[in-house]
């Protein structure tokens, strides 16, 4: 009989009573049109606090729903970071629940030996060009093989344009001496021409000076001739010793000594006449 009672009583306790302002909870009413500075007043998530009274949430999660006060539409603006997933946020922000009360684009927070990538935290392969091998760099964290000009060459993690000294060119990335880039590199017949020696082919009338072909000036009674200077009466002793001028001179010698020996004959046979 005491336990009916209590239970009676307690039923009478938590029973609002009516007019003073509460209805039982089969008959509260909706909250739409009641004043409000927050959406908690509204009591209910499908209430919203939309201009200082208690509406109906029409936008989806993430959206906040807005109204013009003078067309009393209703409008729904996107909630700033809001996200779904990962993949509408930048590289190095994850989608993550936060205070605002909803997901957003949360920059990353990694270790010093991490950094971000596709929305988590990775672990360096490196950060400095010294922690790769020699022919490779640190890119965005890792070691990237480098890919040089044949005019380069790797020097400390990095493509560098090869500088051949003087009188060198460059060959398969090694620097080679030319033959020769000026006369002095050559012989006195000789002369540099497209970084070689060549020899020097001067006319009969030319001599060599300072690897040039020089016109040779004779003095007087010499005339040029196999690049020298020769004597006109070498030219004569020449001609005289040519096969054909021997000839000549031996014909006309013999010719003389006939003259010779016949007019001494006959002046001798007058001679013996005039004693008679």
């Amino acid at each position: 009989m005491n336990a009916v009672k209590y239970l009676a009583f307690l039923l009478l306790f938590l029973m609002p009573v009516q007019g003073v302002g509460a209805q039982p909870w089969y008959e509260i009413s909706s909250l739409e049109g009641a004043p409000c500075e927050e959406d908690r007043q509204c009591g209910s998530e499908d209430f919203k606090c939309i201009g200082g009274v208690c509406g109906p949430n029409l936008c989806p999660t993430g959206y906040e729903q807005w109204i013009n006060e003078s067309t009393l539409e209703h409008t729904c603006k996107r909630l700033e970071g809001y996200c779904e997933s990962d993949e509408v946020c930048e590289n190095d922000e994850s989608c993550e629940f936060t205070l605002a009360g909803y997901t957003q684009c949360t920059k990353l927070e990694c270790y010093p030996y991490q950094h971000p990538e596709n929305h988590s935290c990775v672990e360096h392969e490196c950060l400095l060009d010294i922690e790769c091998p020699g022919d490779e760099r640190c890119l965005n964290y890792s070691c990237v093989k480098l890919e040089c000009r044949g005019d380069e060459r790797i020097v400390n993690h990095a493509c560098k344009k090869i500088e051949c000294g003087y009188c060198q060119y460059l060959l398969g990335r090694i620097c080679i001496d030319y033959e020769c880039c000026d006369n002095t590199a050559c012989k006195n017949d000789e002369h540099c021409l497209d970084h070689g020696c060549v020899s020097l082919s001067c006319k009969g009338d030319e001599t060599i000076e300072d690897h040039e072909c020089v016109r040779l000036r004779c003095p007087f009674g010499q005339y040029a001739d196999n690049h020298q200077c020769v004597s006109y009466w070498s030219l004569i002793l020449d001609f005289i010793n040519t096969g054909v001028v021997k000839a000549i001179l031996l014909v006309l010698g013999v010719f003389i000594f006939i003259v010779i020996v016949g007019t001494f004959l006959r002046h001798r046979r007058e001679k013996k006449g005039g004693l008679r």
